[in-house]
């Protein structure tokens, strides 16, 4: 019996999972069988004694379980890889990104916190760090970051990880004001990054936005979309408003107002027209 080879299923998985726009879940589809197909042979190498083989494998199925909101499955996956190399940057960073979709949040900031150490040199991993860390408000790590490392990148995306920075400042200093306790905007912040991973692509342009309403008093997150039509991101912020009303429902007993908390904060999606991304490939 000749066995697959890991690295062509690697490729075709690749290919599979890197389309643009909303994921393609519809049970019976072509892109549903391909998956299937790749899953069976791939997990026949999971376990290999070669290590590229080991690699290839894991990894291939963990882009596939992702793909597919299977997130302990993709998390079970990329730490594997992370076990057997956990001195390997890319794999630490792929571990931490698997964490956070898994919902463990404070375990992915500390495996970041380890992928930095193993990094120092690596701009797409420390952006990725420094992008991270701000979204979720460890301002104080980011800074740190950015100072060690802002010589490796070029003046444009400096300017870009200094505003995230000054965005991540502002946000803690409004939620401070309205007495909002930084865990409360870090649970709703994973719920609309899990919205996120549930219907788009991780190789779809993606651009957060945050925006201060100072005449309402509300401080906005916003995702804005390229290659997903108006009425799928409808679809998809019905579904994060019902999210977090169920997350308001489930803990309505902490000592605070979650309502009037959440009536200054809000999150949200919308179209990302295609002339303002068609030109954003990031030069490091």
């Amino acid at each position: 019996m000749v066995q697959a080879n890991p690295k062509t299923k690697s490729k075709e998985v690749w290919d599979l999972v890197t389309h643009t726009g909303l994921k393609d879940l519809k049970r019976f589809s072509p892109h549903s069988k391909n998956r299937l197909a790749l899953k069976k042979s791939l997990q026949n190498l999971e376990n290999s004694l070669n290590t590229q083989e080991y690699i290839d494998a894991n990894t291939a199925l963990g882009l596939l379980e992702n793909y597919e909101n299977n997130y302990l499955l993709n998390l079970h996956y990329f730490k594997k890889v992370y076990n057997r190399f956990p001195e390997n940057a890319d794999y630490s960073a792929n571990y931490a990104r698997s964490l956070i979709s898994a919902g463990f949040l404070d375990s992915a900031i500390e495996i970041f916190d380890q992928t930095f150490l193993l990094a120092s040199q690596h701009k797409e991993n420390i952006y990725v760090i420094i992008q991270a860390y701000t979204e979720f408000l460890y301002v104080e790590k980011a800074n740190i970051i950015f100072e060690k490392s802002k010589y490796l990148f070029t003046e444009a995306t400096n300017a870009i990880l200094k505003k995230m920075l000054i965005d991540a400042s502002d946000l803690i200093f409004f939620l401070g004001k309205h007495s909002i306790p930084i865990e409360i905007y870090r649970s709703l912040k994973m719920i609309q990054s899990k919205i996120t991973y549930n219907y788009i692509t991780t190789h779809t342009s993606c651009v957060s936005n945050a925006l201060h309403d100072i005449d309402n008093d509300v401080y906005s997150r916003i995702i804005r979309v390229a290659d997903v039509d108006p009425a799928s991101i409808s679809d998809i912020n019905d579904d994060l408003q019902n999210s977090i009303l169920d997350w308001i429902d489930e803990n309505e007993e902490k000592d605070i107002d979650l309502k009037e908390a959440i009536s200054h904060l809000c999150f949200y999606f919308m179209p990302l027209e295609h002339s303002e991304y068609v030109n954003m490939d990031m030069e490091f």
